[in-house]
């Protein structure tokens, strides 16, 4: 079994994507550690299972709540939600953050 780290890597092109080095030599944040014999587009689908859905929360009221809008976690849906927040905080507010399924803060911002 080889470890993969599943990382979000929020710079142009924002990408989510594994790789065996944590950090990803390529750049980004890890946020799931797994092992997986096979190959990478079986660990991208490992991530998306273990990490769908993505969901936005904004901090009011002294606690982190969600939106409802929830995205996979594939490079569109993490597309889609950096697109969601850069729209809401135009409105302004309070903080904003994306998080995994298993409430892992994913990055957002380049």
């Amino acid at each position: 079994m080889k470890t993969r780290y599943a990382f979000a890597d929020p710079k142009a092109p924002p990408r989510i994507g594994v790789a065996a080095s944590n950090p990803p030599m390529t750049g980004g944040v890890v946020f799931d550690t797994f092992e997986l014999d096979g190959t990478d587009q079986e660990a991208l689908r490992v991530v998306e299972e273990r990490n769908t859905p993505l969901r936005v929360e904004r901090f009011e009221q002294g606690s982190w709540q969600p939106y409802a809008e929830e995205y996979a976690a594939t490079d569109s849906g993490y597309d889609e939600a950096r697109m969601f927040i850069q729209a809401i905080e135009g409105i302004g507010g309070g903080p904003v953050r994306l998080v995994s399924e298993r409430g892992v803060p994913i990055p957002h911002k380049p």
